[in-house]
């Protein structure tokens, strides 16, 4: 192997660590996230269960959550729910559209922090 390969497959093995150590941190973050608002911790980990969980952390209707399966609905309306998980933080409104942008740093934040459920209003 050559030096520009070894950096490569280096560089690759970094990436894989990095995401996953990332990942690990975000499911922490969710359980902890899920333990403030009152919900089934184990449910962060379960796919479609988390979003069923975090559409009833937002407050919307429990049917909403079909709107996941509908292509580009979907998108802009985990927006609205990381949105509305910010507000049933009482977090502000810088806050919460942070949160809608930049869902991954600010569910660390959220769940790891001292931030305190306190449903919608």
């Amino acid at each position: 192997m050559d030096i520009i390969s070894e950096l490569g497959f280096g560089m690759l093995v970094f990436l894989a660590i990095l995401s996953l150590l990332l990942l690990l941190l975000n499911i922490i973050a969710l359980v902890k996230l899920f333990e403030k608002a009152g919900e089934e911790p184990i449910a962060a980990v379960v796919p479609f269960w988390n979003v069923y969980v975090m559409n009833k952390i937002a407050g919307f209707p429990e049917w909403l959550f079909i709107l996941i399966f509908v292509p580009y609905l979907n998108a802009a309306y985990m927006l609205l729910v990381y949105f509305m998980i910010a507000r049933a933080f009482d977090k502000s409104v810088l806050y919460q559209i942070l949160m809608a942008v930049f869902p991954g740093i600010f569910t660390i934040h959220l769940g790891l922090g001292d931030s305190y459920y306190v449903g919608n209003y």
